[in-house]
């Protein structure tokens, strides 16, 4: 057996993953590994990557993300864990052997176990499955384990699942698979100002680059980020068609707020579906509307308080 280098660190329990939007099945495997430190009285550690593998393996494709990268660390260390490290995906490191990755990790941690997910792989030719890693393990001084993939009504629990959801607007079932709800973040940029002369002022989101949105459509959702309180609000994703919008557009309606939010950093989270975007036939009637909408959207339990950590 090949003891480890890194005598002088604290033993830790790991697990490695992308951990885009740190869901139901994230917070398992990882909660795991808390577990496992704190029965030991070792240190936990996570590592993640950034940018996501897939941007770099698959050119071309379009990988939207479940959160971003500031809100995927910080819910990792909401979930106890001691140390976050953040590897920079490049083609140099996917093409690693999974022998050079251990090195690798070993060269940062003093392994005592690695947990990992029974789907996981790494390296060159994704040679780095379960079984080889445990291998390498044995050969390191340290074990490997694959943690099962949780699953909920009878599918697995996976970022890709709920991309899909949310590409339908299913933010319910969404938040089911999250364990909290889909989060838009953003600057309030400045708009037509046109919801201001229906009696509505909204806030214009330039949402984070890459972040997932919902189909287009209005939603009940629940905004803070800029002053340390949580508003009600209602959020129209879509192109307007009423006003014959050429472009898609996030803006948010915060109920009883009344102030200047441009240039803000507006953190919006999505309660339910309330309706799909339609044309209207007149100006009017789409008021009527909006003021039903933030009636239905006022009706909605929204806790005070959720994993989220939104307010």
């Amino acid at each position: 057996m090949t003891s480890q280098r890194n005598g002088g660190r604290p033993e830790t329990v790991i697990t490695i993953g992308v951990f885009d939007g740190v869901h139901l099945g994230h917070q398992a495997l990882i909660g795991r590994v808390v577990e496992r430190a704190n029965l030991f009285g070792v240190e936990s550690g996570c590592v993640t990557f950034e940018p996501h593998p897939q941007e770099l393996l698959q050119p071309g494709s379009s990988v939207v993300r479940l959160s971003t990268l500031e809100d995927r660390i910080q819910m990792i260390k909401a979930l106890g864990v001691g140390e976050v490290l953040l590897l920079q995906f490049t083609l140099s490191l996917a093409q690693m052997s999974p022998e050079g990755f251990i090195d690798l990790l070993v060269s940062h941690f003093r392994l005592r176990e690695l947990w990992i997910g029974s789907d996981f792989a790494l390296g060159r030719h994704r040679g780095g499955t379960p079984d080889r890693l445990a291998v390498i393990g044995r050969e390191r001084g340290f074990e490997v384990h694959a943690f099962p993939r949780v699953e909920i009504d009878g599918a697995p629990v996976s970022s890709s699942r709920i991309r899909v959801l949310l590409a339908e607007g299913a933010v319910e079932e969404a938040t089911g698979l999250l364990g909290r709800y889909h989060r838009l973040v953003g600057k309030v940029v400045s708009g037509d100002r046109r919801a201001r002369v229906l009696g509505y002022p909204t806030a214009n989101l330039e949402v984070a680059d890459g972040l997932c949105l919902p189909r287009d459509g209005v939603y009940a959702v629940r905004c803070g980020g800029f002053d340390g309180r949580c508003y009600r609000g209602v959020c129209n994703v879509g192109m307007r068609p009423t006003f014959n919008g050429v472009r898609r557009q996030v803006e948010v309606h915060l109920i009883g707020f009344q102030g200047d939010l441009y240039g803000q950093r507006l953190a919006v989270d999505v309660l339910a579906h309330l309706r799909d975007e339609v044309r209207f036939a007149s100006v009017e009637a789409l008021v009527n509307q909006i003021g039903e909408d933030i009636k239905q959207a006022e009706k909605l339990h929204v806790p005070v308080a959720d994993r989220g950590g939104l307010c």
